[in-house]
């Protein structure tokens, strides 16, 4: 899912429930996400919900970001979600991130980048001057992504940290100014960095070291990765002007080490973003079906959407409502999202409804 590395001493709070990384090697290796056979391939050319099915999670109030794992496990605004459990609140509302192995989840407590298991604190993650941090992303390995900003300068820089050799800072490019947003099985990094123009640009951090920008769309100055597949495949969020107020003319990108960053379009509108992609390659994000106004927020419809090579994007049924977004997916092609900036939902293929229901 995000050079010269400068290795870094780590500095950790201990407690009597709390892990050190010194241990020695990796841990038990952790399974492959099951993939199986692409769902949209899979997926009968109809079924009873004419395309995916939607299943009502809960009324949670606003919130702008969900993780979504491989046992339809859901974190979203301050909730979790299962099969089991149904929708109850976070003992933790810093949550963010959630894997598979073991359910480890990330986020951020008391202006710290933390690691929660079973609900209690494994792991306080500490940068070298840190001055206060979130983690973004946590993969199956243990490993963490996000960003901290320092005491010295207050500017923000990416890191990557692992539970067994500690906290890395990641190279930018010419200006301070980076955050990772996602990390994959490889622990491939992404994210975006600052270069000398003073605009945000798409960038991946490769396991084995280094800084790769990922540019940008034609006519478009800015750029930022949001996720990446265990592929390698990097959903893109691109915009054509840096804006004070009102909404910039924005568009979802697919960035692939084969074809580069590819234009996935709109719903008919002048904005799109990309927010997950998958290990199909399929894209989860949310766009206008009619342009929006220079000036001013989101007053027209804004659609959920996937996008797959073989479909192109799709508009995913809202039940009527007249806001949604999908913003993760998992390898199953499970989907979720919000209606209305205030309900939490799934779009889930027929026969992996058992999974939710």
């Amino acid at each position: 899912m995000k050079r010269v590395l400068l290795a870094l001493a780590a500095t950790f709070t201990l407690a009597a429930c709390l892990d050190s990384p010194s241990g020695v090697g990796e841990p038990e290796t952790p399974p492959d996400p099951p993939v199986g056979t692409d769902p949209v391939a899979a997926a009968q050319a109809s079924t009873t919900c004419k395309g995916r099915c939607l299943v009502r999670l809960g009324t949670i109030g606003h919130f702008s970001y969900a993780s979504l794992n491989e046992h339809a496990e859901v974190l979203a605004g301050g909730y979790r979600w299962s099969k089991a459990t149904g929708l109850v609140r976070n003992s933790g509302d810093g949550w963010r991130t959630i894997n598979s192995w073991h359910r480890l989840i990330a986020g951020t407590f008391e202006l710290r980048p933390v690691v929660w298991e079973n609900n209690r604190i494994k792991s306080y993650i500490t940068l070298p001057d840190m001055r206060f941090g979130e983690a973004k992303s946590i993969n199956d390995w243990g490993r963490v992504v996000g960003n901290f900003r320092t005491n010295s300068d207050m500017h923000t820089r990416a890191y990557r940290w692992s539970p067994y050799s500690g906290p890395t800072v990641l190279p930018s490019l010419e200006r301070h100014g980076s955050s990772a947003e996602d990390i994959n099985h490889g622990d491939d990094a992404v994210g975006y960095s600052v270069p000398a123009d003073g605009v945000r640009k798409a960038v991946l951090w490769p396991k084995a070291g280094g800084i790769r920008e990922l540019g940008t769309l034609p006519g478009y100055v800015g750029s930022m990765a949001t996720a990446i597949s265990n592929k390698g495949a990097v959903a893109v969020v691109s915009w054509k002007t840096e804006v004070q107020y009102g909404v910039p003319e924005m568009r979802a990108a697919l960035w692939t080490p084969e074809a580069g960053l590819r234009n996935l379009g709109t719903l008919g509108g002048n904005f799109s973003e990309a927010y997950d992609v998958n290990h199909w390659g399929e894209v989860a994000g949310a766009s206008t079906t009619g342009d929006l106004p220079a000036t001013g927020g989101f007053d027209g419809q804004v659609h959920a959407f996937t996008w797959h090579p073989s479909t192109g994007m799709v508009r995913l049924n809202a039940g009527g409502a007249t806001q949604s977004r999908a913003l993760a997916i998992n390898s199953w092609g499970d989907v979720v999202g919000i209606l209305n900036d205030k309900e939490l939902v799934a779009w889930v293929w027929e026969q992996n409804l058992h999974r939710w229901q």
